[in-house]
């Protein structure tokens, strides 16, 4: 390896942790998030200690229509068709992350267990296979989230570049939601 390459390595992985560094307010305990590639399968769990009630926060899970407003990666947000507890919902955007970025488009079908439980699984776009379940819990220290997606993009990156842009993407995400309740519903 030439000192150019051994240079530009270091300089990026300087660039992935410090686009790491957690962006909740410090009140709020972090969010947890851990990713596995396996193949080409990427793995995420995620554990989002929330702000709010529980009927708080499943407003703001569910607010499919107005998602746009406050995730920093969607340009377009909307539900597609809604029958009692299913819905399809549509999103389109753009995941950054140093100087990776990833356009998607995305249509899924969105099982919903009013205030306990959203699980999601992809119906169409430009990924090869997307179910995630996001599970709302009292605990003693207050309400979690915690999350789990199983996927395959339709890119191919290395795992040590793929790893930290999905675990910014869903702590982004995530810090993104715990704000749009804090601010809907200040305690």
């Amino acid at each position: 390896m030439t000192d150019r390459n051994r240079r530009f390595l270091l300089a990026l992985a300087a660039l992935l942790a410090w686009s790491l560094a957690p962006a909740a307010p410090a009140t709020l305990p972090s969010i947890e998030v851990h990713v596995q590639v396996q193949g080409s399968h990427v793995r995420v769990q995620a554990h989002v200690p929330l702000p709010v009630t529980r009927e708080q926060a499943w407003a703001v899970l569910t607010d499919y229509p107005h998602m746009a407003s406050f995730l920093p990666n969607l340009q377009e947000a909307r539900v597609l068709s809604s029958e009692g507890n299913r819905l399809t919902t549509f999103q389109r955007g753009t995941a950054r992350f140093g100087i990776f970025s990833y356009d998607f488009e995305i249509t899924r079908e969105v099982s919903l267990q009013p205030q306990d439980a959203v699980h999601s699984h992809l119906l169409s776009g430009n990924m090869k296979q997307f179910d995630a379940e996001a599970i709302l819990h009292d605990t003693t220290r207050g309400l979690v989230l915690d999350y789990r997606s199983d996927s395959v993009p339709s890119f191919w990156l290395p795992a040590f570049v793929i790893k930290p842009f999905v675990e910014h993407e869903t702590r982004e995400q995530f810090d993104a939601m715990r704000r749009e309740m804090a601010r809907r519903y200040p305690q």
